[in-house]
């Protein structure tokens, strides 16, 4: 039988393991382009036909929160690599990672880079999981803010992001 002490030091080494993060970040962005490629073929097709709609807003929510859970894993292993504690996305209840992302990277996020990992953020916060937030305040800035969107350039960008990323974690690892 495994004691707590045992345990304690392979959640230790586990925690501080940068490549496991980015292993994990890397099957959920696996997994977010295989909805993809699904989500490409029915995007041409008419909303209007029965089901579509639905197809359409499950690939895309799906898409979304796995690029999002991608990111929040390559940021906090970026952070492991740079001997810091992966616990600091104190703000979204954990998950704020467009701000952790301006903190931890070293090089300079694009606008475009920046707005996507905010629309990220509300995906992996709740866009992805719920109909609405807890609170009407965080969809009225949803709305306003359009955080609630998709834009087909959306995988081009997340993918040369997450590389960018990848790198930089590896080369502190």
């Amino acid at each position: 039988m495994i004691t707590a002490n045992e345990t304690e030091s392979i959640y230790t080494r586990i925690e501080k393991d940068a490549f496991l993060w980015l292993e994990q970040a890397e099957g959920s962005l696996m997994s977010a382009d295989v909805i993809f490629r699904a989500l490409a073929e029915v995007l041409p097709t008419s909303q209007t036909i029965p089901g579509i709609r639905e197809k359409k807003l499950a690939y895309i929510h799906s898409y979304m929160l796995l690029t999002a859970i991608a990111f929040e894993s390559v940021l906090k292993g970026l952070a492991v690599a740079q001997k810091k504690d992966w616990r600091l996305f104190r703000d979204e209840g954990g998950h704020g990672i467009s701000n952790y992302a301006e903190k931890i990277t070293k090089t300079k996020l694009s606008d475009t880079e920046s707005k996507l990992l905010k629309r990220l953020q509300e995906y992996l916060v709740w866009v992805g999981r719920y109909v609405i937030p807890m609170r009407s305040s965080r969809y009225a800035s949803a709305v306003q803010e359009k955080l609630r969107s998709f834009r087909v350039e959306d995988q081009t960008i997340a993918v040369a992001l997450f590389e960018r990323l990848k790198q930089e974690l590896c080369d502190n690892a």
